[in-house]
């Protein structure tokens, strides 16, 4: 679970790096007529954490004297145990925190894109008569980004991988 999170959270927090560092250079390289107040960008929390309680209850015996007798009969015996007593508790664990994951990933990420397009509208409007040909590139790398990012999120399903 902190594996997938992790992941999440990884792309969330180099998206939001990236999106900072075009910020701060568009600003820097802008006219000071056209610069705007920069703030931080949005940081991930809240993220939502599942309910183990039903987890607590859960008592795994010792093996029986032939199993102890090598560190891969214990293995084994512990890994059986843990599939036939925690792990339809663990599958609905999951199954439960999965739509709150799902939520929470696509309202941080909306978060993120109003935060950028607070930032960036005013500059887009202000130079929206001037030639923006050499700005279109970048534009195109984020709505790439994001394209992927959304994509990740498909059929009510989180997919973790990396956007390139």
């Amino acid at each position: 679970m902190a594996n997938h999170c992790g992941v999440f959270l990884r792309e969330f927090e180099e998206l939001a790096g990236y999106i900072g560092r075009t910020l701060v250079e568009v600003s820097m390289s802008a006219p000071a007529q056209y610069s705007t107040n920069l703030h931080e960008l949005p940081r991930p929390s809240g993220v939502p954490s599942p309910d183990v309680s039903s987890l607590q209850n859960i008592d795994i015996p010792m093996p029986g004297p032939l199993a102890r007798l090598t560190s891969h009969g214990r293995e084994r015996h512990f890994r059986v145990e843990l599939v036939d007593k925690a792990g339809d508790v663990l599958r609905k664990v999951l199954v439960e925190l999965r739509p709150r994951l799902q939520h929470w990933l696509s309202t941080t990420f909306a978060a993120l894109e109003d935060d950028y397009h607070s930032q960036t509208d005013p500059m887009r409007f202000r130079n929206s008569g001037q030639d923006s040909a050499s700005s279109g590139g970048e534009r195109h790398e984020l709505q790439n980004d994001t394209l992927c990012l959304r994509g990740q999120m498909t059929a009510g399903q989180v997919r973790t991988g990396t956007c390139e």
